[in-house]
């Protein structure tokens, strides 16, 4: 009898065992799974925020480029202005030298 005893004690200790090992492995398996949707759910986060970097840095760097631009352009105009303005002045005193000479000579006439 004791032997009876023996391998049902066995058998109902196995079978706890097995259900054990089912019951850890399903519940490894569940854990598994969420785990990947989390991370599978952070990677697509860190991608949307890596985007919304990149198109922010992007716009950042086209309108830095074009300010860059346009100050190129309108230090180009005042050094055209400039220049102009240096003939201009240039022209101004030829002219008023010729017309001091004309009078010079007009005076020791």
């Amino acid at each position: 009898m004791l032997d009876k005893s023996g391998d049902d004690i066995y058998k109902t200790l196995h079978i706890k065992r097995k259900w054990m090992e089912t019951y850890v492995k399903e519940s490894f398996k569940g854990r598994n799974q969420k785990l990947e949707r989390f991370c599978k759910m952070n990677e697509r986060e860190r991608k949307n925020i890596n985007n919304k970097f990149c198109e922010q840095y992007i716009t950042t760097f086209q309108k830095s480029y074009m300010d860059v631009q346009k100050f190129n352009e309108e230090k180009e105009k005042s050094v055209n202005s400039c220049q102009k303005e240096q003939q201009a002045l240039k022209l101004s005193k030829c002219s008023q030298n010729q017309t001091l000479e004309a009078a010079a000579s007009l005076d020791s006439n």
